[in-house]
């Protein structure tokens, strides 16, 4: 059984919501076409039995659909962020922008990932964090609390 890169997204998507049509559409088929193709996608045993297999990976699961997919966007987000891109700058004289030989990457989105991520998987549950500022650097810093508890 090989499927297209097409045909999997859209197991993967049928399994989200059981609409075709929309499953289709978020696969990368084309709107206007989209109604038409999934009802030729739910014909071929193929992709019938694919979309078995994963509701049998996900059965009792609930989580792919939410949890894991949310991940995976995350993460993607994240190595995007850390992604060394050229610092570019305008120069009059050449009336061009040029590169200036340094990089720099996202920081506050790649935290952000990682803050979102370390959520997710429960290593820092909601309302347990402290965030501190410094004042030389304007760097943020998420300090996870354990407890509230006074020594005596």
């Amino acid at each position: 059984m090989v499927l297209s890169e097409k045909q999997e997204r859209f197991c993967e998507e049928y399994i989200q919501d059981f609409n075709a049509c929309n499953a289709a559409m978020r696969a990368g088929y084309a709107e206007k076409y989209a109604k038409s193709k999934s009802y030729l996608l739910l014909q071929d045993e193929n992709v019938i039995e694919r979309i078995r297999q994963l509701q049998q990976i996900y059965s009792g699961c609930n989580v792919y659909d939410s949890k894991s997919r949310v991940l995976r966007e995350v993460w993607k987000m994240y190595e995007m962020a850390m992604e060394q891109k050229p610092v570019i700058i305008w120069n009059k004289d050449l009336k061009e922008f040029t590169e200036t030989g340094e990089y720099q990457f996202d920081e506050k989105t790649a935290i952000k990932c990682l803050e979102f991520i370390a959520k997710i998987c429960g290593a820092m549950p909601e309302g347990t964090r402290k965030q501190e500022k410094s004042e030389s650097d304007g760097v943020e810093i998420f300090v996870k609390v354990e407890g509230d508890d006074e020594e005596d």
